[in-house]
């Protein structure tokens, strides 16, 4: 029985990835859902992070500009769809905090019920000891990635705009979630290193250890010119990042510690672009083909849809007016697979990725699908010399 079961597994995985290559050498049909939907459930948040694009005090924005909330019956329908056609597993993330969607349980459960995998990015605020064991009976949940950008309380208020109680809230109940989870559930703390904390690391390794985490990533931050790349580290300030960043790998890997830094080349890598102090971190995109129109999609609160996690200015439809089978292989979405897998990528149409309209391919800035694009990059690369 368990080797019946082990190979439909493995055929219902190796048909998952034949026809995303099916899609992909194409170049611009997809036959197949995306295999994640990142759902932006809200706009709404209860922190304004420095660095936050949508969020950030320095951001000058109508008070009521950031409140919208993805309709319940229409977001059922979507999940609903997505779990017909194929999609292996949504991310709760976005622009505000999950956890103030009043219809977060209700989603959650309706995600398990359709046997969903599920994935939640959070800052964690709203969390007690009695939702958190209610988040725990959730067999489906993949991960928890915990927003926390200090080590200690005062540069968290700092950073977050928070009081300092609401650190030790956080510390409490990390330490806790750590204590009664399961080890299937994976928790990780993510940081955006900016010139406020970035000789700040090793506190944050402590707080992961401390509070019992598997894992802490560190990202750069998406700064909007003009306005929030005041946040950007000097040259010399990369220079010193880079080289603490290094003894902290070389720290852990000598003691055996128990915390993970994940992804930790492509942080080296970006710190180390020449564009890094102008905050481009990732211009090897320049050179590389693009796939997330064929696995990835993701719905944002104001309900467009959007192909990759920075084309927020060029959507392909919005859920108000369409389908996700509408959408899914529209013109639209079908034009940007099409200028994604073209090198040299269009500058005319990539200038509106991501937060800067100024750059010639703003992808180049930061590329938020970059992990799993480089894992079927190479992929692809062994089958075509195979």
């Amino acid at each position: 029985m368990i080797h019946n079961i082990l190979n439909k597994l493995s055929f219902k995985e190796n048909k998952r990835r034949y026809l995303n290559l099916k899609g992909i050498f194409s170049r611009c049909y997809a036959y197949k859902a995306p295999d994640v939907v990142q759902i932006d459930l809200t706009d709404r948040c209860n922190s304004h992070c420095l660095v936050c694009w949508l969020h950030s005090p320095f951001i000058n924005k109508d008070i009521n500009s950031n409140t919208n909330d993805l309709d319940f019956t229409i977001l059922k329908n979507f999940i609903k769809d997505i779990a017909k056609t194929g999609t292996k597993e949504i991310i709760f993330s976005g622009g505000g905090e999950p956890f103030l969607y009043p219809h977060i349980w209700e989603i959650l459960e309706f995600t398990q019920k359709l046997n969903l995998k599920f994935r939640i990015n959070t800052n964690f605020i709203l969390l007690d000891k009695n939702s958190i064991n209610r988040l725990l009976s959730f067999n489906n949940l993949l991960s928890l990635t915990i927003s926390i950008w200090a080590g200690e309380a005062s540069l968290y208020s700092k950073l977050h705009n928070r009081d300092t109680d609401v650190f030790l809230h956080i510390k409490n109940n990390l330490k806790f979630l750590n204590i009664v989870k399961t080890k299937s559930l994976y928790v990780k703390i993510f940081v955006v290193v900016n010139n406020l904390n970035y000789a700040r690391l090793e506190d944050l390794i402590t707080l992961s250890t401390e509070t019992g985490c598997d894992a802490i990533e560190f990202g750069v931050p998406d700064v909007i010119p003009g306005i929030t790349d005041s946040f950007l580290l000097s040259k010399e300030q990369l220079a010193f990042l880079k080289q603490d960043y290094m003894r902290i790998i070389k720290n852990i890997n000598r003691k055996n510690n128990a915390i993970k830094i994940v992804n930790n080349n492509i942080f080296l890598r970006r710190i180390s672009n020449p564009g890094a102090p102008y905050g481009e971190y990732d211009s090897v995109v320049e050179g590389t083909p693009c796939y997330a129109g064929w696995i990835f999609l993701r719905l944002r609160a104001n309900g467009d849809f959007n192909s990759c996690l920075k084309s927020h200015s060029i959507p392909i439809g919005n859920i108000y007016r369409d389908t996700f089978t509408s959408v899914w292989n529209n013109c639209l979405q079908q034009e940007f697979r099409k200028k994604s897998l073209h090198i040299p990528k269009e500058k005319s149409y990539f200038r509106f990725i991501g937060n800067s309209s100024n750059e010639d391919i703003g992808c180049k800035r930061i590329c938020d699908n970059i992990v799993s694009n480089e894992h079927l990059y190479k992929i692809i690369q062994y089958l075509s010399l195979a």
